[in-house]
């Protein structure tokens, strides 16, 4: 999915990407002479100094709510797929080094 960006030119960027490893999602919020990297909300909006009243505060926080409902819970992983067909230590039932010795 390509990054989403709310811009006021001059003033204000942010960045929102998703990640596939981490925390999703990410913001990457600049002002002049500043910028930082955000995994929430609420600390975003205090970085970027917008009142609620201003029409462009109104507009990032809409442009933030956009968001809310597109992301959708994960599925849950089907464990008796994931088992036969897997090569990772959850598909093997015993550790296959355990009737092993050490020759010195």
């Amino acid at each position: 999915m390509k990054p989403a960006q709310f811009h006021v030119p001059g003033s204000l960027w942010v960045e929102r990407s998703l990640r596939k490893e981490g925390p999703s999602p990410v913001y990457v919020a600049w002002r002049p002479h500043t910028s930082r990297l955000f995994y929430e909300v609420g600390p975003l909006l205090k970085f970027c100094l917008w009142p609620k009243s201003t029409p462009t505060g109104q507009a990032f926080r809409d442009w933030l709510s956009s968001f809310e409902e597109e992301e959708a819970p994960r599925p849950e992983l089907d464990e008796s797929k994931i088992r036969p067909d897997n090569w990772g230590p959850e598909s093997h039932p015993e550790e296959p080094n355990e009737n092993t010795r050490t020759v010195i």
